[in-house]
């Protein structure tokens, strides 16, 4: 399979920029795993994530939204997502190290019954952007759901572009146990914050 390959694409945060490599498209279609989704990365605040283990579901090619936790403060980020972008993904952490140290890349398949066993240390934050459109809302909502209870002491921050599959997800976790819901705007108007307290 052929990849089209973009030199690089860079996210500021503050006085820290990231850099990302291996950006672009196979065989000429656009795969969401291989761009740099780096809006909710840059609404990731500080006071959100300071002294906390992190983990990003979705990370994609660019882990960019559990490097900036790490930047802003984490005390440890663990980056997922399916093995196909594990090769990409790895590197791209591996690149920013020097900014984001001692971020770890694992695969994550949302539509494995399952939890891996390190899945089911004490984070303390779990975070997603981009992620809720199309088939994977209801593997997305299985996943998130059996790392909060595999987590009790952890909450979640799901970023996500205004679409249906927002609140198609939005509506699945208000019927569910969950302490608190909270979909907030953010300061782009067509994108949401979900703040989720089990």
């Amino acid at each position: 399979m052929a990849l089209i390959v973009r030199p690089s694409a860079v996210l500021e945060l503050g006085e820290t920029t990231l850099v990302f490599e291996g950006l672009g498209a196979t065989q000429g279609m656009a795969r969401t795993d291989r761009q740099l989704w780096s809006r909710a990365a840059s609404l990731l605040e500080k006071r959100s994530v300071e002294g906390r283990r992190v983990l990003e579901l979705g990370a994609g090619a660019t882990g960019a939204l559990g490097l900036a936790a790490k930047v802003r403060g984490a005390s440890a980020v663990t980056v997922t997502d399916l093995p196909v972008a594990m090769e990409v993904l790895a590197e791209n952490v591996r690149r920013n190290a020097a900014y984001a140290p001692g971020v770890h890349a694992k695969s994550l398949d949302w539509t494995d019954p399952e939890l891996p066993d390190w899945a089911r240390r004490n984070f303390d934050l779990i975070v997603a952007g981009d992620c809720l459109f199309g088939d994977s809302i209801d593997a997305f909502h299985r996943t998130l759901a059996a790392l909060l209870d595999a987590n009790p002491n952890s909450r979640a921050l799901v970023f996500n572009q205004s679409n249906k599959g927002l609140f198609a997800f939005y509506n699945k976790l208000r019927k569910k146990h969950y302490e608190q819901v909270k979909l907030q705007t953010t300061t782009h108007h067509d994108f949401y914050c979900l703040h989720i307290i089990p």
